[in-house]
């Protein structure tokens, strides 16, 4: 929900300067595994309360409301609750966003110096905050490489205003000591449903910043195996890069490759860490006789990148299978580009 509003000067106002690189600390997409916010923190608003006197535990969604205004026509807003303990490290709790376009029906560009009332509703949490910790809610213009940012340079402008600045806790309320907990009931899975195998394994994930004057990389790589009970193993390389201009933010590409290796008749292995790899720089194909095996392979190439007016595409699909011989026959190559014009985005 949203409403529109002259700017007046009877309320402070917080300015923050519209960086669409940062985000690297929030993980490459929500349910990412991640550490310590404090980096991301430095380049965002952030607003923290007292230390809290007793434990307050949490279930469901948190709604935050808050004023804002931007210089450009399209903003986004990133807001994240976070648990900040006595050490002062902190931890992420939830994560909401919107597109400023999407604060009207339909979907339209912002006015500029307008003051716009946000509410957004945080995903679905469970947390805990312990005596002596803070709550703290951030707010940014950027998550990336979450989100692709915005191509205007901006700043937007936070109105502390108590009359519409909040946020909503959904508070456990205490339960007394004495209180019986429920009956436990989920049954145990039968011995006869548990896979006898260790059927899947991974490399270690690769998720790394390169930072320059320039740019900013967030790069990412992924590889996985596993070998199914019918004897067909399977391994998966996924790797991207996301490029952000520190120069212009309309200037963001995204390039990715992504490989699948089928190999039938993969018999005779206790589990996928039995199998032996071929050893090459990515490690996916089996170390076994592949001429006795019928094998294909998947490969995708994509390039995505985008300037102030367009978002632009090239698409590259390769289906290669070899024969009992090990030759390859011809591959089967899908090619798409496209180029389709921003439209609030």
């Amino acid at each position: 929900m949203s409403t529109a509003e002259k700017e007046n000067n009877d309320i402070d106002i917080d300015v923050l300067q519209h960086q669409p690189w940062i985000g690297f600390e929030a993980g490459s997409w929500l349910g990412m595994l991640t550490g310590d916010q404090r980096p991301f923190d430095k380049d965002c608003l952030v607003y923290d309360s007292d230390p809290t006197q007793e434990t307050i535990e949490i279930i469901g969604f948190v709604n935050v409301s808050f004023q804002a205004s931007t210089t450009a026509h399209l903003a986004h807003w990133f807001v994240r609750l976070e648990d900040v303990d006595a050490s002062d490290q902190v931890s992420p709790v939830a994560v909401g966003a919107i597109n400023g376009a999407q604060l009207q029906t339909p979907p339209a560009y912002l006015e500029p110096n307008f003051r716009y009332t946000i509410t957004i509703r945080l995903h679905f949490t469970t947390w805990t905050f312990l005596p002596g910790h803070r709550i703290r809610v951030a707010i940014s213009n950027a998550m990336f490489a979450s989100a692709w940012p915005t191509p205007f340079p901006m700043n937007t402008s936070i109105y502390l205003n108590p009359s519409v600045s909040f946020i909503d806790l959904p508070v456990v309320p205490s339960i007394s000591p004495s209180s019986i907990p429920p009956a436990f009931t989920q049954q145990q899975v039968a011995s006869s449903d548990m896979l006898p195998q260790l059927f899947s394994a991974s490399k270690p994930k690769v998720y790394k910043k390169h930072e320059t004057d320039i740019a900013t990389t967030i790069t990412f790589e992924q590889v996985t195996y596993e070998l199914l009970p019918n004897g067909c193993f399977i391994s998966a390389l996924l790797a991207w890069d996301f490029i952000c201009s520190h120069l212009d933010p309309a200037d963001v590409r995204w390039v990715t490759r992504a490989r699948q290796i089928y190999v039938f008749d993969m018999h005779g292995y206790e589990s996928i860490a039995d199998v032996p790899l071929k050893d090459d720089d990515e490690r996916l194909y089996p170390n076994v006789d592949l001429s006795t095996r019928r094998h294909f392979e998947l490969v995708t190439d994509l390039v995505k990148h985008s300037d102030q007016d367009y978002f632009y595409v090239h698409l590259k699909r390769q289906f290669l299978e070899k024969n009992d011989t090990a030759t390859c026959q011809q591959p089967m190559t899908f090619v798409f580009n496209g180029k389709h014009k921003r439209n609030c985005h």
